[in-house]
């Protein structure tokens, strides 16, 4: 069993000891869509898995956000700003902008990229390796700067 089945299995149980309903339910929001995964792919969820399921959830969220923030709904905001929260400690370490830099740089220069048409190379690479240790937006900001710079 993977490492995030048994950090959610734990924490569900300790979210159901403690009485925090919010964090209960979006953990068991969490736990039904990688068991609905399991059973879809008829295969046990890797972490991998469970990082691509938790940032879609956080996408979700944002998007559901920027339509509360049209209606000023800020009680709702609020309660999806703390599941995001939630989400967030089953995601890796996210790296700062300056190391993803770095690590762009040092990949445009591994795979010998120049220009505008390397962008596919270099976010399938990019994307595989730093899976759930940024944001994709951002990566594609900064990848499309250096060979457009």
């Amino acid at each position: 069993m993977s490492e995030l089945k048994v950090q959610i299995q734990g924490d569900m149980k300790a979210a159901m000891k403690a009485k925090e309903a919010e964090r209960l339910s979006v953990i068991r929001m969490v736990w039904a869509a990688v068991r609905k995964k399991e059973i879809d792919s008829q295969e046990d969820a890797s972490d991998a898995d469970i990082i691509g399921i938790v940032q879609k959830e956080i996408k979700s969220k944002e998007e559901t956000i920027g339509f509360l923030k049209q209606g000023n709904r800020q009680e709702d905001i609020d309660a999806n700003m703390r599941q995001i929260e939630f989400l967030k400690a089953y995601l890796p370490t996210q790296l700062d902008e300056d190391e993803l830099r770095s690590i762009v740089l040092k990949t445009k220069e591994e795979l010998g990229a120049e220009g505008p048409k390397d962008m596919g190379k270099m976010m399938g690479k990019l994307s595989a390796q730093l899976k759930g240790q940024c944001d994709g937006k951002l990566l594609s900001q900064i990848v499309r700067e250096s060979l457009n710079g």
